[in-house]
């Protein structure tokens, strides 16, 4: 059995991430009668796991609910499916934002700007660009989406927020935590790093989005960019953003519908 799984493996630091996978993939294995290989990523970065054994199926399955696989054609989607993608081309264009979700490149979904503005920000009329910034949506971050329309003739894909994606951000926003995002690391680098600076103590938690996107929820009272500024030098060629409930809110009351 062949599967292209919902992760990717990129950067400088994807030996550390596959070390990562390979953790995660031994625990759903258990005392199931299987074995799997990890073949390589496709030319997009998503995993190619292959899987031998008579609890292939059940095996499969696990890691369907734990890591997601991704779609390989327009045959495999249907209108309201729930997909596991990551952000690409952010801010490459302002009518939206793209999504790959395991097709060919010029197949990527996309939520439109008013989609985004309906779901994110009440209606108000920030750009993409704009919103992109403030809710963190870089290229490779892990997003659920749910497809809305599926057009094969003409290679196109309409997606919108799933309901649980809008309520992680939800989450985030009620909490009043600034967040660093990490994009390119592993949960292990990131935790060593806010060792190094003693800002270890200043993280409620650490939660994992992918095998190299991490993010670190802040105690509240503590500046998501002051952290940046000091563990960056920590992890050289990793991308780290903050999500800041304050300057969406800020942005939010001040942007007309």
């Amino acid at each position: 059995m062949r599967l292209v799984i919902g992760e990717k493996l990129y950067g400088p630091y994807k030996a550390q991430g596959l070390k990562s996978l390979k953790d995660i993939l031994d625990e759903l294995k258990g005392n199931l009668l299987v074995e799997y290989r990890i073949a390589g990523v496709t030319p997009r970065n998503w995993v190619i796991l292959e899987i031998t054994g008579q609890d292939s199926e059940a095996f499969a399955n696990y890691i369907s609910q734990h890591l997601g696989v991704v779609a390989q054609s327009f045959d495999e989607l249907s209108e309201g499916d729930v997909i596991r993608g990551r952000v690409v081309d952010s801010g490459r264009v302002g009518y939206g934002l793209y999504v790959d979700i395991g097709l060919d490149k010029r197949c990527d979904a996309l939520i439109p700007l008013y989609s985004m503005r309906n779901d994110l920000a009440r209606g108000a009329k920030l750009s993409a660009r704009q919103l992109i910034k403030l809710f963190c949506l870089y290229n490779n971050l892990p997003v659920e989406v749910e497809i809305v329309s599926v057009d094969s003739r003409r290679n196109e894909i309409e997606a919108k927020f799933s309901e649980n994606q809008l309520n992680i951000f939800e989450r985030w926003m009620r909490s009043s935590l600034d967040r660093v995002i990490a994009f390119g690391a592993t949960r292990r680098q990131l935790m060593e790093a806010l060792r190094k600076t003693k800002h270890l103590r200043d993280v409620v938690e650490i939660q994992r989005l992918g095998l190299l996107e991490q993010v670190a929820a802040c105690k509240l009272g503590t500046d998501g960019p002051g952290i940046i500024a000091e563990i960056g030098k920590h992890l050289p060629e990793v991308l780290l953003h903050n999500f800041s409930p304050k300057k969406i809110k800020q942005a939010l009351s001040t942007t007309p519908s």
